[in-house]
C-alpha cells in the first residue's frame, strides 16, 4: 500500500512518510504518513456514518472521534482506516481491493483539512492565465471530460475531484494548490480527448470503468498554486431551451449549490465545524464569483460549454 502513495504535495499539504522530511517547505501544512495496524478501541466512539449506493458501487463511511484523534473508516472497493492524530496520519488498509491513496486524496484528507477550517468542495480546479477556476458538479455530469476539453484550449489541470480552498489575507481571497498529477476519466473520454487506448490504463476500481490518467504526457498539469476567481457549477439537464446558458448566482442559491457539492456530505456538524464552515462559505460568496452552467445531455454539447466558458472568462 505504501507504493500506492505519492508523497508529493497534495492540496497544500506536504506529505512525507514518518521519519523522513518533505522537500516542500513553502506550503501551509505538513502531514507525516505511517502505515501500521490501528487498534479499534483507540479510535473512540462513532460520530457519523454515510452509505451511498449506486448502480455499480456501495460506499460506507464512518467517522470516529477520541480525545486525541479523528478516524475515517472506508468500506468500498477498498477497505481500511485513516487515523489522524495531530499532524500524523496512520493508515491501516486491507491488502486486496483499491489502494488507500485513492480515498486519501479526497475524503481522507478532507476530514483533516475541514478540521483546520479549509473548505473542501467536490470539483476540479483548472489554471487559466494565472488564475484558478473551479468546475463543480456531482460525478457523472461530464466534469472530467470538460476539463480535458478545456486543457486543449489553454487550461492546465490542477486538481481532480476535490478543491481545497485555502483562505489568505483574512479571507479576502482563496488559494488552490495542486493535487497529485493524476485524473480519472471514462473510457470514451480517454479515447476521444486523449487519443489513447483506455485498455492501456488502469481502472480506478476493478468494478468501475473509469481509468487513471497520469497528467504528464497526456494533459497539461498546473503545478503552481493559483488564486481562485470563479466557480462554475455544472447543471446537466435532459433538455434545455439553450444548448448552454451561464448565469451568475448569489445568496442562498449559490450557498445551496456549494453545500450540495461538499466532499463530506453532512459530516460537518459531527466534526464540530459546521458553524465556522457556514461563516466561511458566506464569506466565500462575497469574494468569489459563482456561476451556474446549464446544458443539455450529450457529449457533443460539452464543446459548446467549453466555448461558452472561454467567452465568459474573456468578458
Amino acid at each position: 500500500m505504501v507504493n500506492d502513495f505519492y508523497t508529493m504535495p497534495l492540496h497544500g499539504v506536504a506529505c512525507a512518510f514518518l521519519g523522513s522530511k518533505s522537500q516542500q517547505t513553502n506550503l501551509p501544512y505538513s502531514l507525516s504518513l505511517n502505515f501500521d495496524s490501528i487498534v479499534e478501541s483507540t479510535v473512540g466512539p462513532k460520530i457519523w456514518s454515510l452509505t451511498d449506493i449506486g448502480e455499480k458501487y456501495r460506499t460506507e463511511l464512518n467517522l470516529f472521534r477520541s480525545a486525541t484523534s479523528c478516524s475515517l473508516k472506508v468500506n468500498c472497493e477498498g477497505h481500511g482506516v485513516f487515523k489522524f492524530t495531530g499532524n500524523q496520519l496512520t493508515v491501516d488498509w486491507q491488502k486486496y481491493g483499491t489502494g488507500s491513496a485513492h480515498y486519501f486524496q479526497t475524503v481522507g484528507l478532507a476530514v483533516w483539512l475541514e478540521l483546520k477550517q479549509i473548505l473542501c468542495i467536490h470539483g476540479n480546479a483548472l489554471e487559466y492565465k494565472g488564475q484558478a477556476i473551479g468546475l463543480v458538479a456531482p460525478s457523472g455530469t461530464g466534469k472530467s471530460t470538460l476539463s480535458a476539453k478545456l486543457c486543449d484550449s489553454g487550461f492546465s489541470w490542477m486538481t481532480d475531484d476535490m478543491m481545497a480552498l485555502h483562505p489568505e489575507n483574512n479571507g479576502e481571497q482563496y488559494r488552490i494548490y495542486p493535487s497529485w498529477p493524476i485524473a480519472r476519466m471514462w473510457p470514451d473520454s480517454v479515447e476521444t480527448e486523449l487519443d489513447v487506448s483506455h485498455k492501456s490504463l488502469s481502472k480506478v476500481h476493478e468494478g468501475f470503468n473509469k481509468r487513471v490518467v497520469k497528467l504528464e504526457g497526456n494533459l497539461p498539469a498546473g503545478n503552481a498554486s493559483q488564486i481562485l476567481t470563479t466557480i462554475y457549477v455544472l447543471n446537466r439537464v435532459a433538455e434545455s431551451q439553450k444548448s448552454c446558458e451561464i448565469k451568475t448566482v448569489r445568496g442562498s442559491r449559490a450557498l445551496i449549490l456549494l453545500l450540495q457539492n461538499s466532499i463530506l456530505g453532512d459530516a460537518y456538524r459531527a466534526l464540530g465545524v459546521e458553524q465556522n464552515r457556514m461563516a466561511t462559505l458566506s464569506n466565500l460568496l462575497e469574494k468569489i464569483t459563482i456561476k451556474e452552467v446549464t446544458y443539455s445531455n450529450g457529449s457533443h454539447n460539452l464543446n459548446i460549454v467549453r466555448n461558452n466558458i472561454l467567452e465568459d472568462l474573456a468578458k
